[in-house]
């Protein structure tokens, strides 16, 4: 009996080794991959998070949702002049067995002229949408927002092309952040990245209360 116990629990713990192993390898694989991509795009890279994002930006929904933020893997940099940055990001919601861990992939770009304050939440996840959107202002597409006059549906139309892939959005002045839910444990950002930034130049150069198009070119 106790040598059959001891092959089991040998057995488990060798289990979890391996199990542990492989996410390093995957988690080192994909931190090269981000980091070569920061590079193609002359941007920087950090694997940890140089700028204490969740505090920098704790004035966004995204950022205060749960507890225990974190940030990882930024890239950051200038993209045709523009402050981005992009970052995989979590937070916890609950405690002890019941505690659960939610993943997104974001970036946050600077717009040329502020615009305001909109948040704008995918009904994709709408399960995690902050208390504030309880009380929202309307629906437009697949989001329901809180935001005044048409930048909600200015926002909206620029960014459609993604609206199926569960992105959210929040403008705080000249502030920009879209953020996606991970469909494995990371996000995706670097790979959207290149379509956030084309909605986010269609927002700059949308008239003030007219629909704006997706076919400005980001980089």
């Amino acid at each position: 009996m106790q040598t059959t116990f001891t092959v089991l629990l040998l057995t488990v713990l060798g289990a979890a080794v391996v199990y542990f192993v492989a996410m390093a390898l995957v988690q080192l694989h994909r931190t090269r991959a981000l980091a070569a991509e920061a590079s193609r795009r002359q941007m920087h890279f950090d694997a940890g998070d140089p700028f204490d994002i969740p505090r920098r930006y704790s004035n966004f929904a995204l950022m205060s949702s749960g507890h225990s933020p974190q940030a990882a893997n930024v890239t950051y940099g200038h993209i045709d002049s523009r402050p981005v940055r992009g970052f995989d990001f979590r937070y916890e919601v609950a405690h002890g067995t019941r505690r659960m861990t939610r993943h997104y992939g974001v970036i946050v770009a600077e717009l040329k002229t502020p615009l305001g304050a909109l948040i704008m939440w995918n009904d994709q996840d709408i399960q995690t949408a902050p208390l504030a959107l309880q009380q929202a202002d309307g629906r437009t597409g697949r989001w329901i927002y809180k935001g005044e006059n048409e930048l909600p549906h200015v926002a909206a139309d620029c960014f459609a092309s993604l609206a199926d892939q569960g992105l959210g959005l929040e403008i705080h002045g000249s502030t920009l952040m879209a953020f996606m839910p991970a469909r494995r444990r990371h996000g995706d950002y670097a790979r959207q990245m290149t379509d956030v930034l084309r909605a986010v130049n269609a927002i700059d150069t949308a008239p003030d209360g007219e629909q704006a198009s997706d076919d400005s070119p980001a980089d």
